[in-house]
């Protein structure tokens, strides 16, 4: 874990709804959203081209992205940005390719 690391499973999980949504910052771009109904979803900040991007990882939670796999996901993201690619694109392109 790096120093920029902010977040932890507990903070997490004690999170609690408000009546307006709220973020709780790890670093590096990456958040939680947390939600008037109570979900919590990553997200992930990018600059890309001069132009400021927000990228979805998913849902916090037992079947969503624990911490540690929302980091994994976020410096995936990252390294794409870093080569000039979109993750969203990316993402977007590699749904098609299933189908």
């Amino acid at each position: 874990m790096t120093t920029e690391s902010r977040l932890t499973s507990l903070a997490i999980r004690n999170a609690k709804s408000r009546e307006r949504p709220y973020k709780l910052y790890d670093g590096r771009g990456l958040f939680i959203l947390i939600q008037p109904n109570g979900s919590k979803l990553w997200r992930l900040r990018f600059h890309l081209d001069g132009k400021e991007n927000l990228y979805a990882l998913g849902e916090y939670g037992e079947e969503g992205l624990s911490l540690a796999e929302a980091r994994d996901e976020a410096r995936s993201a990252r390294k794409l940005v870093k080569q000039g690619i979109s993750p969203i694109l990316a993402r977007q392109q590699t749904r098609l390719a299933q189908l």
